[in-house]
């Protein structure tokens, strides 16, 4: 492929992937906030603690053969086969481990009504078994337009299923059945696309030349897990399902600006990455730009979830979640760091080392979750104090990781985020000053919050272009060149 389709390819998968990321989010959003104030803390908590083991056994539902199809320069149709015949295998083997640990789950956690929600959402195992191999097959070929359309009709799907068992009545099962509803749209979407199933064939021996490399992106994605979710499995444990409930929350609006963001980023950049492999300059230049855009995007819209939150939470949520407010503050502060972590573990994987991401997530796993643990026996609040306390370290190990991978100076990618740092903490000093004036208590709820938003918004821009005007000077670039069919690459 040459550079200029390959720059066309990238171009209009970017276009499709944040086009659908963005249209799901505006959409989903409003939704998602009705459905937590129709909804009870105990609802949301169930479904936690049913995720962790879900969650657990779906990092193994292809041991990474799927991102070794995307990777991988070669593959014959023998082998793509073999690979879905494996995967099929597996999802049927650890949906009947997961029928049999529900119960192990509710006694740990002393919620006996646990076990038939795990074991309902365990049949999304049934049906990511046959999407794996058709949907890295697509992405191997940058046929992002058809994978975005399968996502958003998919999210579409679980949205009105969810809003219509919420408004129904149906407490947590609105919830269960919405990610059911999910996966089913988004499997028959994608197999549409791809013109059927992949047919499976059991082969072995075609399949282990790429166990090595599944190996270590089902590590990562392990260790990523257990990172991610041991927070959960402690605070529901030490703190009870209501408790968890709320910090589930939090963390999900923490994370709603980025969580899209994120998995749009890995369906573009992984698949661009590695066809980068073999000219590492323009590799190099690739990253750097996108850490500067990344950290533009996350420090601002999750700073200002942070810097608003306290308001929010009572105002939007309503004041059954207000225990909520202070951890929303927490989690969404940390979000843009490991929205970059994130980053990182993609690049060093697509290059070919994903031993480097392992490392990184080694690190966090046990960090981490230590940090939450000591901060639980303080409540919610010093549970995601945690993550403030950790999380930076293990970024800092990460940027590490990346500088020796592309053989890039520490200080040149630590520098991509220091405007939009800057710039989030003084939105958010703004926006407290605001909440602590007489201004501020004149107004009812809602007129207190667009306040605040405007404020935010306004102080994050200014300060940005105070002391950073070409970073937005260049992410308006690089928009207005993605938005142009047939742009070249702003240099």
């Amino acid at each position: 492929m040459s550079d200029q389709q390959l720059r066309d390819r990238v171009f209009s998968s970017i276009r499709w992937t944040v086009a659908a990321r963005a249209l799901v989010q505006l959409t989903t959003w409003p939704m998602t906030i009705v459905v937590m104030r129709l909804l009870a803390p105990t609802d949301y908590g169930l479904v936690a603690m049913a995720t962790i083991v879900t969650g657990f056994l779906a990092l193994f539902n292809e041991l990474g053969l799927g991102a070794a199809i995307v990777q991988a320069r070669s593959m014959s149709r023998q082998t793509i086969e073999a690979i879905s015949g494996a995967v099929l295998f597996l999802n049927l083997a650890l949906l009947l481990a997961l029928w049999l640990l529900a119960p192990l789950l509710a006694h740990v956690f002393e919620e006996p009504r646990v076990v038939l929600v795990t074991r309902m959402l365990g049949l999304q195992l049934l049906v990511a078994g046959w999407m794996v191999v058709p949907q890295a097959l697509m992405e191997r070929e940058l046929r992002f337009r058809e994978v975005s359309v399968a996502m958003m009709a998919g999210q579409f799907a679980s949205l009105a299923t969810t809003f219509a068992g919420a408004w129904s009545g149906w407490g947590v099962w609105a919830l269960v059945a919405g990610n059911l509803a999910n996966l089913v749209v988004r499997l028959s979407m994608t197999l549409y696309f791809h013109r059927g199933p992949v047919r499976p064939r059991w082969d072995l021996a075609e399949v282990k030349p790429f166990a090595g490399f599944g190996s270590n992106i089902v590590g990562a994605r392990l260790l990523w897990y257990f990172s991610g979710q041991a927070d959960s499995a402690i605070v529901g444990r030490v703190l009870g399902s209501a408790l968890l409930g709320a910090y589930s929350v939090a963390g999900l609006i923490a994370l709603m600006p980025v969580d899209k963001a994120m998995e749009a980023l890995n369906k573009v950049s992984f698949p661009t990455f590695a066809r980068m492999q073999d000219d590492m300059d323009r590799l190099r230049q690739t990253y750097l730009r996108l850490a500067k855009l990344v950290s533009l995007y996350a420090f601002a819209a999750c700073g200002g979830i942070a810097a608003i939150a306290t308001v929010f939470v009572p105002v939007v949520l309503s004041e059954k979640w207000s225990n909520a407010a202070p951890v929303l503050t927490l989690m969404a502060a940390i979000a843009p760091l490991r929205m970059l972590a994130f980053v990182h573990h993609t690049v060093v994987t697509s290059v070919g080392r994903p031993t480097l991401a392992t490392r990184d997530l080694a690190l966090t796993a046990v960090l981490v979750p230590l940090g939450v643990w000591v901060g639980s026996h303080w409540g919610l609040t010093g549970a995601a104090w945690g993550w403030i306390v950790t999380f930076p370290v293990c970024y800092l190990y990460s940027a590490w990781q990346v500088a020796f991978a592309l053989a890039i100076p520490l200080r040149t990618i630590l520098g991509t985020l220091a405007p939009p740092l800057v710039s989030a903490i003084a939105m958010f000093g703004a926006c407290r000053l605001w909440a602590d004036s007489a201004w501020a208590g004149a107004l009812n709820g809602w007129l207190s919050l667009g306040a605040q938003v405007v404020l935010g918004g306004a102080t994050f821009l200014g300060v940005m272009a105070i002391i950073a005007r070409a970073y937005l000077l260049d992410s308006w670039e690089f928009v207005r060149s993605v938005a142009r069919p047939g742009a070249q690459a702003p240099a």
